[in-house]
């Protein structure tokens, strides 16, 4: 079909799978194209278009040889030089018995029917390959858990080890070392224990010569009396002092202003006042 658009001859070839007229699809013909998107609108809304269109001549040579069942364009060119032949009866009749070649429908059926087969066998081998990989998928990540798993307890297992044996290393060496502190605070105490043990016997000699230079010279055996004689002094003080409480009881017994006795006499005869008072005092109080 060639139609002018803006002063240009445009150049459509159709392929219509059913009977188109022009007064019915193509009028009105316009030059804007409008009769071409009428045509889409009726017959191509549809998933399968009914009616093709290509820009170039080969793409419709193309479609037409496999619309037709031709074998080659050749054929398709003695198509058209016999469409053009009006002398013909039955055009359809023409094509069918002189233009296509002959076909074994059997043969290729057989052979459809074989590849049908293939497909089947090969679809129902991809679904028990697909079927064995999805049941052995669990079993494949559980064997490479199970790998990582034993790599794992391998490195722990000689973590463990190395750790066990520095443990024992460094108990072994604290041991050294604390035995080896040990050994120096006992020699250091042995030789304090020493020292000592030497300075006791020195002042222990010392004192044996103080006591033999004392007990040899007049000057300590006049010291020594001095000490005896300071010890019964202080045991006649104390004696004094007891009964010198006891004087001043028996003088407030008796009423007396008197709390110091001016000698021994004067002492005696107030005691032997009192004692006799306090022997009456008491035997009325019972």
């Amino acid at each position: 079909m060639r139609h002018f658009l803006n002063g240009d001859m445009k150049k459509y070839f159709g392929l219509a799978h059913k009977a188109l007229t022009i007064e019915n699809d193509f009028k009105p013909f316009d030059l804007s194209g409008n009769w071409k998107r009428s045509i889409d609108q009726r017959y191509n809304k549809g998933p399968r278009k009914q009616v093709e269109w290509f820009d170039a001549a080969s793409k419709y040579a193309q479609r037409m040889v496999e619309v037709l069942g031709m074998q080659s364009q050749q054929a398709l060119q003695l198509f058209n030089q016999t469409v053009g032949i009006k002398v013909l009866g039955n055009l359809d009749e023409f094509i069918r018995q002189n233009m296509l070649e002959p076909r074994n429908i059997e043969e290729e059926f057989d052979a459809l029917k074989k590849q049908l087969l293939t497909l089947l066998e090969a679809q129902r081998n991809i679904e028990k390959a697909e079927l064995q990989i999805s049941l052995l998928t669990p079993l494949k990540e559980q064997y490479e858990q199970f790998l990582e798993l034993k790599t794992q307890s391998a490195e722990n297992r000689q973590i463990l080890e190395t750790a066990l044996i520095w443990k024992n290393y460094t108990q072994g060496e604290l041991l050294k070392s604390a035995i080896q502190e040990l050994n120096e605070q006992v020699w250091m105490q042995q030789e304090r224990l020493s020292d000592v043990n030497d300075l006791l016997a020195k002042y222990q000699q010392e004192e044996q010569d103080v006591n033999f230079q004392i007990q040899n010279n007049k000057a300590g055996q006049r010291l020594k009396t001095l000490e005896t004689e300071i010890a019964d002094k202080e045991k006649e003080f104390r004696t004094a002092q007891s009964e010198l409480s006891q004087f001043k009881s028996w003088c407030e017994e008796l009423k007396l202003s008197v709390t110091v006795p001016e000698n021994r006499e004067t002492f005696q005869q107030i005691k032997r006042k009192t004692i006799p008072s306090s022997a009456s005092w008491k035997m009325r109080n019972a």
